[in-house]
């Protein structure tokens, strides 16, 4: 700061130099991307301010943004070495600075400095005279990326730059910049003599820029490509073809693609049944809704729910589970992903990293291994977003919608790995009557049995047989973290192996996507997620202790099992939440029945929806009968045939069989428009 006497001839027109600027750090390790971390990296560089927005709730992969109060006149840093007793990294930093001269102290100026005669490439190359033709090597990348324009003597303008200079670089490869520059460097694209034009970043503008052409209009009237390589025309008209083609099918199959703009949540019900519209409400609605959701509830564990879980798990696969992958696992895990899948928040899917895998290995392959090695996780590795897919057709309310997380890739490979190393235990740990998400089981054999153990409800030898089809609410998004540590406890995993198993579960933050944009930015703190490569097996072996307890007290003969004659029939049958349960149906039976899937719900977090939750027996079970067993179950009766997992099982009859039909010429019929597509 400058004091003196004020005089009237004092003319002080230097401006400050402290200016906020928006800071890149880029190749930043997740560990080092909050705020406490970042400021005490850009101190070097001045005042810290604020994260953006996107770095506060982990939006970027391997870089962050940060407002810097900092001092223009100083020379900028390209980088800052970050160092800890482990390693040391380089971080690479880039300004959002406007231009600030030295000299006169002003900003968006720059004195003019003796420079050198002739073109000047920041590639090495210099250009002289303005008829000759550039024989040297060229630095074509450096070509690409800026070119000074002096005005001196003896060497060609801007304006007369394209008169008597045929270079020939190359195909074409891009142009891009701001307007200005695009409509300041059209003279120079004009009449270009050779087989390509030169992409240029940065051209400086000039004072007299906007006098180059006499409008607007004029500049848009003329072919500025006149001159451009066949090559680089036939792939543009290759393009250009392409899109009209598209443009003409999006047209010709309105119908079909009319389904997209019935996705849009336009209104949806609260639970009063009150109507609610617009985009930020519908958003603060589903907000308040799946926070609810996903919000942890006090559990019950029962012991002897637990008593019937094998410890399987021996010291050797806890140090399988829990070793740190080396680069051709995750490679191996990153393959096996789809390369399409909707991207999370950070924008990146996996034909990303399988494109680029030569030159991010290095850094995906550490980040990786500092998960295993249990470094703490920020939010941007947990940071997920939710997308509502409807259930049925013009869903009503938000629990017509099934929530699906888009998760960074990044935590999808960790979870791959995981789910690749667990599926290997898998044959240790779930019952035969599971056969949801495990290689070389399907649903055939499931709708094959209840097919037959439906057969065997009327049975007029015994007492009355029922089978049980039990529809867990929010299945996925209930379970209790608590209680599926303490099953896996159960199994053996030993506690490495839990946080390894339940730590992306732990650090995971949700937004909702309402209409394509993002809303909210909450704490999971339950259940898992639809969509992730781990949650399925995790699932499942939540699910494991009330199967292992149903099948262990029908051993014991507390339950007893439906009557099919001399060979023992499963008491039950599951595909991940859908279960179908066969048993006596007798009332005491039914009684003891509901008192352990009562335990099982007090323990896991489960609960049952009674509205899709049904018993079903045979047509020659008296009606009283049957009133005892919707007392004891305390559930309505079904009426055959039933729907499992997709098939119809019982009798069927024409009307069901119209369905079907109905069912198939609309699948086939969009089928069909899809090919036309």
């Amino acid at each position: 700061m400058y004091l003196s006497k004020w005089d009237p001839l004092l003319e002080d027109k230097r401006d400050s130099p402290l200016a906020l600027v928006w800071v890149s750090l880029k190749h930043i390790p997740f560990f080092l991307t909050n705020a406490q971390s970042l400021f005490s990296i850009v101190k070097t560089l001045g005042k810290p301010i604020q994260m953006d927005e996107t770095t506060s709730r982990g939006g970027y992969l391997f870089s962050a943004r940060v407002l810097v109060e900092m001092d223009a006149s100083k020379p900028k840093q390209p980088a800052i070495l970050v160092r800890t007793p482990a390693w040391d990294r380089e971080i690479h930093l880039t300004y959002d600075l406007p231009s600030y001269c030295i000299t006169c102290g002003r900003w968006g100026h720059c004195c003019k400095k003796s420079q050198p005669v002739g073109k000047v490439l920041t590639g090495g190359a210099t250009l002289v005279g303005a008829n000759n033709e550039h024989s040297s090597p060229l630095n074509y990348l450096a070509l690409l990326s800026t070119v000074e324009d002096i005005d001196t003597p003896g060497t060609p303008g801007l304006k007369e730059l394209h008169y008597g200079m045929p270079y020939h670089i190359g195909p074409l490869a891009y142009i891009h910049g701001s307007l200005e520059e695009i409509l300041t460097a059209s003279t120079a694209l004009t009449n270009t003599k050779g087989t390509a034009i030169l992409a240029i970043t940065q051209w400086r503008i000039l004072e007299n820029a906007w006098k180059l052409a006499i409008s607007f209009t004029s500049i848009l009237q003329e072919d500025i490509f006149l001159g451009v390589g066949n090559e680089a025309m036939g792939s543009f008209g290759a393009d250009w073809t392409i899109f009209l083609a598209t443009n003409r099918c999006w047209i010709g199959l309105a119908v079909y693609n009319s389904l997209c703009l019935k996705l849009r949540i336009s209104s949806i019900k609260d639970d009063l049944g009150l109507n609610i519209e617009g985009d930020s409400n519908i958003a603060s609605h589903a907000i308040d809704y799946y926070t609810k959701i996903y919000s942890e509830e006090s559990v019950s564990i029962n012991p002897e729910l637990l008593s019937y879980i094998p410890k399987n798990i021996n010291e050797g696969d806890n140090q399988m589970l829990c070793a740190v992958p080396q680069e051709e696992e995750i490679r191996g895990a990153i393959w096996d992903l789809n390369s399409h899948s909707a991207p999370g928040p950070d924008g990146y899917t996996g034909t990303f990293f399988k494109t680029f895998w030569h030159i991010v290995h290095e850094e995906v392959t550490r980040a990786t291994q500092e998960f295993f090695l249990g470094l703490p996780i920020l939010k941007s590795y947990g940071a997920t977003l939710l997308t509502l897919i409807p259930k049925m057709d013009n869903p009503k309310s938000l629990g017509d919608y099934r929530p699906i997380s888009l998760s960074t890739f990044l935590s999808k490979i960790n979870t791959k790995i995981l789910a690749n190393r667990l599926g290997a235990l898998l044959h240790k740990l779930i019952s035969p009557e599971q056969s949801g998400f495990q290689p070389g089981k399907g649903v055939e054999e499931n709708i094959l049995l209840t097919q037959e153990m439906i057969h065997c409800l009327d049975n007029p030898s015994g007492s009355a047989n029922i089978a049980i089809k039990v529809d867990f609410a929010k299945a996925f998004d209930r379970i209790s973290w608590q209680f599926l540590e303490v099953t896996l406890n159960s199994f053996g995993f030993s506690s490495q192996s839990c946080h390894l198993l339940l730590s992306t579960l732990k650090a995971t933050h949700f937004s909702i996507l309402i209409n394509g944009s993002p809303h909210g930015f909450f704490k999971m703190k339950r259940g898992v997620k639809q969509g992730d490569p781990l949650s399925p097996l995790l699932f499942i072996l939540g699910n494991e202790g009330l199967s292992r307890m149903i099948k262990g007290k029908v051993e014991e003969g507390y339950l007893k099992a439906i009557q099919t004659g001399r060979s023992q029939p499963p008491s039950h049958l599951a595909y991940a939440d859908d279960i179908i349960f066969f048993l006596n149906g007798h009332f005491i039976n039914l009684i003891r029945f509901k008192g352990i899937i009562d335990c099982f719900l007090n323990s896991s977090g489960h609960m049952i929806n009674l509205n899709k939750s049904h018993f079903y027996t045979g047509p020659r079970v008296k009606p009283e009968i049957k009133a005892n067993m919707q007392r004891a179950l305390q559930m309505g009766e079904g009426k055959l045939p039933l729907n499992y997992l997709g098939a119809t099982i019982g009798k069927a009859n024409a009307q069901i069989y119209s369905q079907h039909v109905e069912q198939e010429d609309a699948e086939l019929s969009m089928g069909i428009q899809r090919g036309k597509a």
